[in-house]
């Protein structure tokens, strides 16, 4: 059972890889856990004025990471707390909060796993078309043995719980627990007013992917030698859960990028977010492989200071920087990505691969990114869509 209600799918060779919202072969964070989306420092709205500074990385190797996310789209009832009477004043009062359902010890509850046919109906995307008709269809409770103690645990009130009233009211809709005469109680499927929230994991941690080195506020890094190759996604495509979302406003998590929809898939090398960061030596990231995701040899966000130049400094090593044999998107078939172009439900964003990815703050009045110097071993940052489809899959 446990198997059944938690296990990854199996890679097409028998293998089981590890899920998560991200994998690193290095991680260095200012504040807290780094659990959610990049800059987690400023999202959470913490002390600014707060400094982590000193950081030396010299000659390390980073290798053979892999992992297949299992996205689990969580679900939210807070549309549906307009009735204060019913619902009382506190819920009431945070019906524009999106408060996903989730259990005792704050996994998220898995919707897929609670009715027929779960995988299809969700995240195929079939409860967009038509919710009166399709949520009344197909969202009925079957539940498990993990979604029937959880529930049974938040109805008798034994410990914390983050399972709301619509969530018991749907589960228990044949039992003598409830009135048959109320609207809020007879409630043979869950209502429309129920929402999605994509791109997350078990634990509604924001997916990022692969992630070789990630650089979170962290200022003066000294990075000589380092070496990032063989990385693997194996991520499987996004669900259809949220439909065709961007970011935390229409059905993203609510810390990831702007913009970039589902982020299951994507690899980066070296991760910058917020820090200052100088590069000497051989810095070399290779073979980097994502079945359904876009590569970032090396991405640089807001609030970055980048030294690629040793400015004459002869205590520092000159700099020899590869990046090659990147392979985004490797499984993806011309024929699966026509398929994909013709929904307007798609949240798979196709992006293909950069050597070194620079976010654009040209529309920012917050952030800022410097560059001094060349990435010398480069001839050109450049960033290319994957154009010749279907690729040919390397070797695992």
């Amino acid at each position: 059972v446990a198997m059944d209600l938690f296990a990854n799918e199996p890679t097409d060779d028998g293998e089981y890889v590890p899920d998560g919202s991200t994998i690193y072969g290095v991680l260095f964070n200012n504040w807290m856990d780094a659990v959610q989306g990049f800059g987690q420092f400023n999202q959470y709205g913490t002390n600014t004025t707060k400094v982590t500074s000193g950081l030396t990385i010299e000659n390390v190797y980073i290798h053979d990471l892999k992992k297949s996310v299992n996205e689990i789209p969580a679900i939210y009832m807070n549309p549906c707390y307009t009735d204060e009477d019913y619902y009382g004043d506190f819920l009431y009062r945070r019906q524009n909060d999106k408060d996903v359902v989730r259990s005792p010890l704050g996994s998220t509850m898995d919707l897929r796993l609670m009715i027929e046919d779960g995988h299809n109906v969700i995240d195929n995307g079939l409860l967009l078309e038509d919710p009166e008709s399709s949520f009344a269809e197909y969202l009925h409770y079957k539940g498990n043995v993990l979604s029937d103690a959880q529930i049974g645990i938040s109805l008798y009130d034994t410990f914390k719980s983050r399972i709301n009233i619509v969530m018991q009211n749907w589960a228990v809709q044949d039992s003598s627990l409830i009135d048959p005469d109320d609207p809020h109680e007879n409630t043979q499927s869950l209502p429309t007013c129920m929402e999605f929230l994509c791109n997350s994991d078990y634990i509604f941690q924001t997916n990022k992917g692969v992630i070789g080195a990630r650089f979170d506020d962290i200022q003066n890094v000294a990075i000589t030698d380092l070496t990032v190759e063989n990385l693997w996604n194996l991520s499987p495509l996004a669900s259809d859960a949220c439909g065709d979302y961007s970011g935390p406003e229409d059905g993203g998590n609510p810390y990831q990028p702007v913009g970039v929809g589902n982020m299951n898939g994507d690899i980066r090398g070296i991760s910058i977010y917020g820090s200052q960061v100088q590069f000497d030596g051989n810095i070399d990231v290779t073979n980097l492989h994502s079945a359904y995701g876009d590569i970032y040899g090396i991405h640089i966000m807001r609030d970055s200071f980048i030294e690629f130049d040793d400015d004459g400094d002869i205590d520092r090593s000159p700099l020899m920087m590869t990046i090659s044999n990147l392979y985004p998107e490797y499984a993806l078939t011309a024929s699966k990505l026509d398929e994909l172009s013709s929904s307007d439900n798609d949240p798979n964003n196709f992006n293909g691969q950069c050597n070194i990815l620079i976010d654009d703050m040209s529309s920012s009045n917050t952030g800022q990114i410097y560059i001094d110097g060349s990435p010398f071993g480069i001839d050109e940052i450049t960033c290319e869509s994957p154009q010749d489809l279907p690729q040919i899959e390397p070797m695992i």
